[in-house]
């Protein structure tokens, strides 16, 4: 069934309302998804006494991560933006927007948001922003500024819907290479039709133990002859209908300078930013058509277990764990299901329609989020750059993008 035609600005609403909802303010609420969605998906160390999945410890840091990261995500809400301190709108369409927040004065971060709508169902979505192999597919390939992916690696896979995994990117001169060490935490909150990925770096490697991380170090190499950046942030995903999406991300990144120039900030929000949301939106969009490694990648648990928990009419507390190996429908049935499922009857599309929440869940206050990252800067600018301040949003973005599909 179509979708009668809507604005960005009421997709986002219904992104709005649905973080507005008490299960995603509430700490206890929060804790309660994380406990949920960890005992779904037991690690591969659970069986060890010491490495329990239940580490209180460990449950309290994802909590915390998830709420700190769910007000990010709500100071975004709403059109009226441009404020001092606030964030500034770089550029702003009907397909998405993509806007720019200076960090507190001596902060080494820069957040950066971008939001809009995915003609493509949300496992997905979820499949091109979580499988690191596929980056390339996607991710702009830059000739003037330099940009482009050198390498993707996974480290360690914890459990369904949590990895580690290595990406390391050639910059424009005079900076040298980044990379990142991201840790991939995924959190399904289906009574909303609602998935939320958290997307951090992971600092100070020296200090990794499973106790305090839910996983080890042993994996993670050294950085050798490269920078290492740190951010905090990951995407939020909402289903408007069986095949389309709505996605929020923020990152707030520290990219291990002493001071960021204007121009380069201007490069990364209007040129990066903004052609990555054109080739993620095509590059999903074109999923049906057949792609071999998405249709690989989409066979894996997490997106059969999405799949399953979307057509069920019961929550994910209801739906099994899938292991590897296991299939359910193939991927074009499913789809089929959902869009028959909207045709009898269900009113999920209509304009701020929400479904009603499950009961048990109670409210507190919000906490103040707090985040920053350690780490010595490389002064990699040349002569002339400019320091930190109002960037010029009227300059006129590079136009060196390639705009093929995976270019290296």
């Amino acid at each position: 069934m179509e979708m009668k035609k809507q604005s960005i600005s009421e997709f986002r609403e219904r992104m709005d309302n649905t973080l507005a909802c008490n299960d995603l303010v509430n700490e206890e609420s929060i804790k309660k998804l994380v406990l949920r969605q960890f005992s779904l998906s037991p690690t591969n160390r659970s069986a060890e006494k010491s490495h329990d999945n239940t580490n209180e410890y460990v449950i309290e840091r994802r909590s915390k991560e998830v709420k700190n990261f769910l007000d990010q995500l709500r100071s975004a809400s709403g059109d009226r933006h441009n404020k001092p301190g606030g964030w500034k709108v770089k550029e702003d369409n009907n397909d998405y927007r993509v806007m720019y927040r200076e960090g507190p004065k001596g902060s080494p971060f820069h957040t950066l948001l971008a939001e809009g709508h995915a003609d493509a169902p949300m496992d997905v979505c979820l499949c091109a922003a979580w499988e690191t192999a596929l980056y390339r597919k996607w991710w702009p390939q830059v000739s003037i500024p330099t940009f482009s992916i050198m390498e993707t690696r996974s480290l360690e896979k914890i459990r369904v819907g949590e990895h580690l995994s290595l990406v390391r990117m050639k910059v424009t001169w005079p900076l040298s290479a980044r990379e990142v060490i991201v840790h991939y935490l995924e959190i399904e909150y289906l009574e909303d039709d609602l998935i939320i990925g958290l997307l951090n770096s992971v600092p100070d490697i020296d200090k990794v133990t499973n106790e305090t991380h839910g996983f080890s170090n042993k994996g993670i190499p050294e950085a050798k002859d490269i920078v290492r950046m740190d951010f905090i942030g990951g995407t939020i995903m909402k289903k408007l209908s069986a095949n389309k999406t709505y996605f929020r991300t923020i990152v707030k990144m520290d990219l291990k300078l002493d001071f960021a120039p204007a121009w380069l900030i201007n490069f990364i929000a209007r040129q990066l930013i903004g052609a990555s949301c054109k080739l993620y939106q095509k590059t999903v969009a074109s999923v049906a058509k057949g792609d071999a490694d998405f249709e690989e990648a989409l066979k894996g648990p997490l997106y059969v277990r999405i799949r399953a928990g979307l057509c069920s009419s019961k929550n994910l507390m209801n739906v099994p764990e899938i292991k590897n190996g296991e299939s359910t429908l193939d991927l074009s049935k499913l789809h089929e299901i959902e869009e028959e499922k909207n045709e009898l009857g269900s009113t999920e599309n209509e304009l701020g329609a929400v479904e009603p929440l499950q009961p048990g869940f109670k409210g507190n206050d919000e906490q103040e989020n707090e985040a920053f990252s350690k780490g010595k800067k490389k002064n990699a600018t040349g002569p002339g750059s400019q320091g930190n301040g109002d960037i010029d949003t009227e300059r006129e973005p590079f136009k060196n993008v390639r705009n093929g599909v995976g270019g290296k």
